[in-house]
């Protein structure tokens, strides 16, 4: 049982890993607004989306993204 759990959350890893690989942060955004709007619970994306806005603020890449529609619904939920 162990070693299916094992391998079903490497998949998961993966299909993640490959996700991230063929989208943009904007993409994140966009899915974790949809997201919350069908009443799910997106703190752990939205505490990602924050690291990524540091990552991203500390290389100086600046994407001028927007990050307040997501960040205004996670305040008020």
């Amino acid at each position: 049982m162990l070693n299916r759990k094992t391998a079903r959350a490497a998949a998961r890893n993966a299909r993640a890993i490959e996700w991230v690989r063929t989208h943009t942060i904007q993409d994140l955004e966009d899915l974790a607004g949809e997201m919350q709007t069908q009443g799910e619970d997106v703190r752990d994306i939205i505490d990602l989306l924050g690291e990524l806005r540091e990552i991203d603020a500390g290389l100086g890449l600046e994407t001028g993204s927007t990050y307040s529609a997501v960040g205004e619904h996670a305040e008020i939920s």
